[in-house]
């Protein structure tokens, strides 16, 4: 419990700092009516930001100057999440980090070696999915290597 001592004299409520303006916190409001603090929902806060609702922005230095362009930017935007699965799969599954080597020629080897099986990894995800029309993530590639669960 807080000392109330401390809390005289701040303008404060207790309990303000606990809502912030993330998330669904940012439509309550606390009013402290006869010693008692209470959240309120902030109707008209929500009625501002439902105009938003269903609106996606990409903020870009690339110039759009047709509808077809401004496509052509939103499909490059939507295939990022290639790029960060594959740092995902380098991280987890193919444990580029962390290096204990302190020569250097032994880190680019490792990283070198890293990158390897990473492209034959997406060599291997490619032809599975030209001959079986099927997409395999690098986790059921890797499955039936290790017999039971992957060593520590």
């Amino acid at each position: 419990m807080p000392d109330c001592r401390k809390l005289q004299g701040k303008k404060a409520l207790p309990g303000k700092s606990l809502v912030t303006n993330r998330g669904t916190n940012k439509y309550l409001s606390l009013e402290n009516k006869n010693g008692q603090d209470s959240y309120i929902l902030d109707e008209e806060k929500i009625l501002r930001d439902s105009r938003w609702d269903g609106l996606h922005g990409v903020i870009t230095d690339l110039p759009a100057e047709s509808a077809a362009e401004a496509q052509d930017i939103l499909a490059h935007y939507g295939s990022l999440w290639r790029i960060e699965e594959s740092f995902r799969v380098n991280k987890h599954d193919l444990s580029i980090r962390p290096v204990y080597h302190w020569v250097p020629r032994r880190i680019e080897a490792h990283i070198a070696l890293t990158y390897l099986a990473f492209a034959l990894l997406r060599h291997l995800q490619h032809r599975v999915a030209v001959r079986q029309n099927a997409v395999m993530s690098a986790r059921a590639i890797r499955a039936p290597c290790w017999m039971s669960s992957p060593p520590s």
